[in-house]
């Protein structure tokens, strides 16, 4: 027990090393850890099983879980269940994992003033479709069906429409009994096509409504990410109201990403030119090349 510890820190015959070892306890370093360093010096070995924390220790947990997850809907498991991207499903098998950044997480938070902090566990994908998140609110709403449903057209829009109209990156986690969603739309290489996006909001504005309070357990959030913030975005008047209280966040480039260019033999931009030009991705220098 930890008098056996006490015991060992007094049997440590280089003070250097004792007063090394005893701060370290106290930081709660971890039971096999702090053995480690005392076999440093005196070869001693212990069984991890048989330590036991500090009676009166607290234990840092996600909340509202016994496994140290994050509290997840239903709303939730059926996002999961949907994401089907083929991207999505490569990269978290490359690199291990596909979690928010705390340091975006914290931007996120300040932003939108977030009621929580965002959960590290929380569920995030990239190119959700919006059929997707259509089908995941509606059979958390009404449950799975046990036979096929009718996908005619009555008013707005089906449930699912099978086109290919996404979501950049979609965020979602719990708090006080509601599920919030973000969703973020970027642009990094091209301009904003405001086309595009009333098509995309108008779908997104007949799932979660004009006011966003379609499903009363649901909060939606927007961002808008790129390089440089569109100037009159949030006086375009086919964006649900809820939409345009959203933020827009800056994208940062990376340094030294290079862009070519088809242009013809005098460094004019042609398509069906025979000549090209590199030019800096960020900072937009211009170096032709033929």
């Amino acid at each position: 027990g930890w008098s056996g510890v006490a015991a060992i820190l007094r049997a440590v015959d280089d003070h250097r090393a004792a007063r090394l070892v005893r701060p370290a306890c106290a930081v709660s370093l971890g039971a096999v850890g702090f053995f480690r360093l005392c076999s440093r010096w005196h070869g001693i070995r212990a069984t991890p099983a048989t330590l036991k924390p500090k009676e009166g220790a607290i234990l840092v947990k996600q909340p509202n879980d016994k496994d140290g997850k994050s509290e997840e809907s239903n709303l939730i498991k059926y996002l999961r269940q949907f994401n089907r991207k083929e991207r999505f499903i490569l990269l978290s098998k490359v690199c291990g994992t596909f979690r928010i950044d705390p340091s975006f997480a914290r931007c996120l938070e300040k932003c939108l003033k977030l009621p929580r902090a965002i959960p590290c566990d929380a569920f995030v994908a990239m190119d959700y479709h919006l059929d997707w998140l259509q089908m995941a609110l509606y059979f958390d709403k009404k449950g799975l069906p046990d036979n096929a449903l009718c996908n005619k057209k009555k008013s707005g829009s089906r449930l699912f429409e099978a086109n290919q109209q996404d979501i950049d990156t979609l965020i979602a986690f719990c708090h006080d009994g509601s599920t919030h969603l973000i969703l973020i739309e970027a642009k990094a290489d091209t301009a904003w096509d405001w086309k595009q996006l009333e098509s995309k909001s108008e779908r997104i504005k007949q799932i979660f409504g004009k006011k966003g309070t379609n499903y009363s357990s649901v909060c939606p959030w927007f961002v808008l990410m790129s390089p440089k913030e569109p100037s009159d975005w949030k006086d375009k008047d086919w964006l649900p109201q809820w939409m345009r209280r959203g933020v827009w966040l800056k994208l940062a480039l990376d340094e030294g990403v290079l862009k070519a260019t088809r242009c013809n033999g005098n460094g004019e931009n042609d398509k069906d030119g025979d000549s090209l030009y590199l030019s800096d991705w960020k900072n937009d220098r211009w170096e032709k090349r033929q």
